[in-house]
């Protein structure tokens, strides 16, 4: 009998070892949250801002941030609330609070109220972020087709590279122009430093005309690196088809 309490013992510590214990308080946590919201129907009703996407170094597998945004017009303040933090990012969850820190209070959509038979425009009472941490670098899906001066001049480089080989080789005129582009992007996504290669030589004169209309737009979503915003380097291919 003896032998047998031994690896009872034995096994019942081993399983507490393997047990995840961050997980389960985890998932405790998310399950007192919903029964809370539950409890509080008003708190069902918050108004949903637009989820804001940053990227990052770290796998997050998906994983969506839920924050808690409520407005104090006396103060003119913002209390932020993470609902659901994730076990093992931590550095995450503080950078989601920052995020959603960040919001200005006039930026803030309002709602309409009846008083006293008029209509008064007033802030929600609460509102609901979500934040997305998906990994590496995130291209805005407009860039670069919103490059429109850029993508004019390459048509018009595609029909002189054109017409130069025509007369020279005419066998051997180019499928496409393509342009190497060598960005510096900073924490806000705009572009402050830029390079355009062509054939390997820089074409100052793509570089003249991209650099007027790159950041209309900021190309380029935020980046971090273990939840810190830095600037980053990236290489964007431009190119265009050849036809006659």
């Amino acid at each position: 009998m003896a032998i047998k309490i031994n690896r009872f013992k034995s096994t019942h510590a081993q399983a507490l070892k393997q047990f995840n214990w961050k997980r389960w308080i985890f998932s405790i946590c998310v399950a007192v949250n919903s029964q809370w919201l539950l409890a509080n129907p008003a708190e069902q009703q918050a108004h949903h801002l637009s989820t804001i996407i940053e990227g990052t170094n770290l796998n997050t597998a998906d994983y969506i941030w839920h924050l808690q945004l409520r407005p104090d017009i006396k103060t003119k303040t913002i209390a932020v609330t993470l609902l659901n933090p994730h076990p093992e990012l931590t550095v995450l969850n503080q950078r989601a609070i920052a995020i959603a820190q960040a919001t200005a209070l006039n930026s803030l959509p309002e709602q309409y109220t009846e008083q006293k038979s008029s209509k008064q425009r007033e802030l929600y009472t609460s509102y609901q972020l979500d934040v997305k941490f998906p990994q590496g670098i995130q291209r805005q899906k407009y860039f670069p087709r919103n490059l429109y001066q850029s993508n004019a001049y390459l048509t018009r480089l595609c029909k002189s590279t054109l017409q130069n080989t025509a007369k020279s080789t005419p066998d051997e005129s180019p499928q496409q122009i393509e342009i190497l582009l060598h960005l510096v992007v900073d924490t806000s996504g705009k572009v402050t430093s830029l390079e355009a290669e062509h054939q390997q030589q820089r074409d100052k004169n793509f570089e003249a005309i991209l650099s007027q209309e790159i950041n209309k737009r900021p190309p380029f979503l935020t980046y971090n690196e273990n939840g810190v915003p830095t600037t980053f380097n990236v290489t964007q291919p431009l190119s265009t088809s050849c036809q006659n």
